[in-house]
């Protein structure tokens, strides 16, 4: 049993049943709990999405979500982290992880960093639990993080922005958990390709739940209110649909 996590906050794994041959420890701010590499611990803020419609889709997409985006999610985690730059790394955070692909990744290119994932999809974490993603799990939203302020050198998020609800929250959240000079990098659908805004259209008429799709600028408007500095942005096809951008932006160091 975890030491400080109750037995009935720990959602899939039993009191024996974890991954601790590479013990990692993070205080999770309003949980208190402490996380080990394969628990899955769910705040108040991922219990309260349960009648969300996008906690529901993906509730019911959870076990094929891999497999059926297994393209978009191969190349748009290879960029996303193709963005980090040889600066070490010792902490990092994947908001919306999902299944848990990318960190998977990122534990083979940063294999002595400490990896936290957080989605608000408790099904899908238990997906990423059961393909034995080497990172601490726990169910939040994103403009309520329960992390303590200035933890995380790196905080990614990989094609979860066009649903959050409050994004302007959401992004003062990820400025407030990055140290000084951490640097965010966020992939997600662009609304800059037609092809992507007739996807999303269809999306709507169809009654799919997403909140909003956005261009390179709105995007860039956002996280610079939000107090980050924008580097740059690249935007990329997958496939014949999807257009894609990946913003990279940093804390200036001093704020």
């Amino acid at each position: 049993q975890l030491r400080g996590v109750r037995p009935d906050s720990v959602r899939g794994v039993g009191r024996s049943g974890l991954h601790d041959r590479h013990p990692q420890r993070l205080r999770i701010r309003r949980c208190r709990h402490y996380h080990r590499e394969g628990a899955v611990a769910a705040s108040n803020a991922g219990e309260a999405t349960r009648g969300d419609p996008v906690q529901q889709e993906y509730a019911a997409l959870a076990p094929t979500y891999q497999k059926r985006w297994a393209r978009y999610l191969a190349r748009t985690t290879d960029h996303t982290l193709q963005q980090l730059d040889r600066r070490p790394v010792r902490r990092l955070l994947d908001l919306g992880c999902g299944t848990g692909l990318l960190l998977r990744a990122a534990r083979e290119k940063l294999p002595g960093a400490t990896l936290l994932g957080a989605d608000f999809s408790i099904p899908m974490l238990r997906q990423a639990q059961r393909y034995g993603t080497p990172a601490a799990l726990i169910g939040c939203r994103a403009e309520a993080l329960a992390l303590k302020s200035e933890s995380f050198e790196t905080v990614v998020s990989a094609s979860t922005f066009h649903f959050w609800p409050d994004p302007a929250s959401a992004l003062r959240e990820i400025a407030r958990v990055l140290v000084p000079g951490g640097r965010l990098v966020l992939t997600d659908w662009s609304g800059d390709y037609f092809t992507t805004r007739l996807a999303a259209r269809w999306l709507r008429i169809t009654g799919r739940p997403f909140h909003r799709l956005y261009r390179a600028t709105e995007c860039t408007q956002l996280v610079e209110s939000a107090g980050l500095r924008v580097n740059r942005i690249t935007r990329y096809r997958v496939g014949i649909v999807w257009g894609v951008m990946t913003v990279v932006a940093e804390r200036p160091p001093g704020r």
